[in-house]
């Protein structure tokens, strides 16, 4: 089941510039952690998987722990070392983030603009270059998953899957767990248990996921005010909203908005 809402935020682990002039890893693997490269200068070759790929300038890396992979330096590279981990277990990670390797973003503008602040804030801000490590990883799993980003073949309860299309598709109305419930003959905490059991997050929580997702868009792609994405998300008002959104993302809604226009 994949819900890319529902994607859970990398945790800055520690982040430095690497310089390297030759250098060859041959079947290696990270065991501590996850790790990223971004490319200032150079070129070197990347082999995970069973892919080969080739990083440039201003490429991300993206090297998942305990996968095996090859690199090679081709041109002298001055890289961004990042060492990441999250608070979930990675096999929850596989459908979202694989492959890995170099990420390709078809629109760069907003990735550009993050990876040019990590620089800037290497070794000065660990906490706000946690926000633009994070941004990075949101927008790759946005953009890539953006086709089928409400996956839920994995799920068996037929009632379910039907409650869950309804939340994609009304999610911007006052939808209440209690209507959801009723619709199916079941009580608020049958309703939530069966919920939770099927799709592995209570309704509430999977609700709210969405209506923050697509408030992430809005915050990215339109001039419309904090109250005004409130609304159109199925918020109660724009206080709520923004200290939801403080709580999954790290920083206000403005805050969000602000740091990609950079």
């Amino acid at each position: 089941m994949k819900l890319i809402p529902n994607l859970p935020m990398p945790r800055l682990i520690f982040n430095s510039f690497v310089v390297r002039d030759k250098f060859i890893w041959e079947n290696c693997a990270y065991t501590n952690s996850w790790y990223a490269m971004i490319l200032n200068k150079g070129q070197f070759s990347v082999t995970m998987e069973g892919r080969e790929q080739l990083a440039r300038e201003n490429d991300i890396v993206i090297f998942p722990r305990g996968v095996q992979f090859s690199r090679k330096v081709q041109k002298p590279i001055d890289s961004l070392y990042i060492s990441f981990d999250w608070d979930v277990d990675d096999k929850e990670l596989k459908n979202i983030l694989w492959p890995c390797g170099v990420l390709d973003f078809p629109e760069r503008a907003r990735v550009d603009a993050d990876t040019e602040m990590l620089r800037r804030l290497c070794n000065i801000d660990t906490e706000l270059s946690q926000h633009y490590f994070s941004d990075i990883i949101f927008e790759f799993a946005r953009l890539r998953g953006e086709d089928s980003i409400f996956d839920y073949s994995g799920i068996s309860d037929k009632a379910i899957v039907e409650t869950i299309r309804i939340i994609n598709l009304d999610y911007a109305k006052p939808l209440r767990i209690s209507e959801l419930a009723r619709r199916l003959g079941m009580s608020h905490v049958s309703f939530t248990n069966r919920f939770e059991q099927a799709a592995k997050q209570k309704p509430v929580a999977y609700l709210a996921s969405v209506r923050l997702y697509h408030a992430c868009i809005l915050l990215d792609t339109t001039d419309l005010t904090v109250a005004e994405v409130a609304d159109r998300c199925g918020f109660e008002n724009q206080f709520y909203f923004s200290r939801c959104f403080a709580k999954k993302y790290g920083l206000p809604p403005s805050g969000w908005r602000g740091r990609i226009k950079v």
